[in-house]
């Protein structure tokens, strides 16, 4: 097997959590944020940024990314180029910002000094999160970056991404939203089911109605069978009598474990509003152990070539 000599690299549109294994293993390519007419860059005063941005959202103000400069994208992979002349760089989908642009004009800028891959995680920011701690846990396992470009396509199938929002409006950036869908949102009679899909690299919807936190195992076993699935809650806005409504459906519905509850501070994804659920299907410990096995399995990468 080829040993992995590259680095991970992502941009600072997600906001990531302080628990991954090697920190120093992943580079991240600073991004400017504006809010309340400040612009920061996402690097400088985390915490301050985190307040801000929390603060905007309570308002019901999102905070705005601007768009990636491709200069600033270029000098940090330059110097990498030196150390790691094959990286895997991984963002949203191009739908959802710019930074996977910009990186695959930076790979033709840096040819053949440096050999730059890049991934377009098709789920939001827990999702990416997720995405960016298993690639590097195979990187630690000695995958090359084809390796880990070819698992990480494998993963896509298992992990599924949901949202649930309140009201009936369609998920954009939340600043053009006009005042009074801004307010129906806001109203807990209706909500709204999505679901990020793979194929079509987007939100769609899979179900409008009252009190789906109630429903939400039942639906999701209608449309996607048996949960077998590590769940993450990741929510914003609603009630704890909510939460463990929600948490009640999974688990009738055959989740074997009840879904681990991150409640989200701040966030720099504009498709999401003040008041949300992110709810994520993804493999269990289990399974993301036998997909660092098949790093160094000789059979399965025969079969796969």
């Amino acid at each position: 097997m080829g040993e992995y000599v590259g680095t991970v690299v992502t941009d600072g549109r997600v906001l990531l959590g302080g628990d991954f294994e090697n920190p120093n293993a992943l580079t991240v390519i600073p991004r400017e944020i504006r809010v309340n007419g400040e612009t920061l860059r996402s690097d400088e005063r985390t915490n301050q940024i985190r307040a801000l941005v929390h603060t905007a959202l309570e308002r019901g103000r999102s905070p705005e990314v601007l768009p990636p400069q491709r200069e600033q994208f270029l000098g940090i992979y330059q110097a990498l180029a030196e150390q790691q002349p094959h990286v895997v760089s991984i963002h949203y989908l191009g739908s959802l910002d710019g930074a996977a642009r910009e990186a695959r004009v930076c790979r033709q800028l840096m040819q053949p000094l440096q050999q730059i891959d890049v991934y377009e995680a098709k789920t939001l920011e827990g999702g990416l999160e997720f995405v960016i701690k298993t690639a590097q846990a195979l990187a630690q396992e000695g995958a090359s970056a084809t390796q880990l470009l070819a698992l990480l396509r494998y993963l896509e199938p298992h992990m599924l991404t949901f949202l649930l929002t309140p009201g009936a409006i369609k998920p954009q950036p939340w600043n053009i939203i006009p005042g009074s869908a801004r307010l129906r949102s806001m109203m807990p009679s209706t909500e709204t089911l999505w679901h990020f899909d793979p194929k079509q690299r987007k939100l769609v919807v899979v179900q409008q109605g009252d009190q789906l936190t109630k429903r939400l195992g039942e639906i999701l076993q209608h449309g996607w069978g048996k949960l077998r699935y590590e769940a993450v809650v990741r929510y914003r806005g609603y009630s704890q009598e909510q939460l463990e409504q929600l948490s009640n459906s999974l688990q009738t519905a055959g989740l074997p474990e009840p879904p681990r509850l991150e409640p989200v501070i701040a966030t720099f994804l504009p498709c999401l509003p003040p008041r949300f659920i992110e709810l994520l299907l993804l493999p269990t410990a289990t399974d993301v152990a036998r997909l660092r096995g098949l790093v160094q399995d000789p059979i399965w990468w025969k079969g796969a070539a």
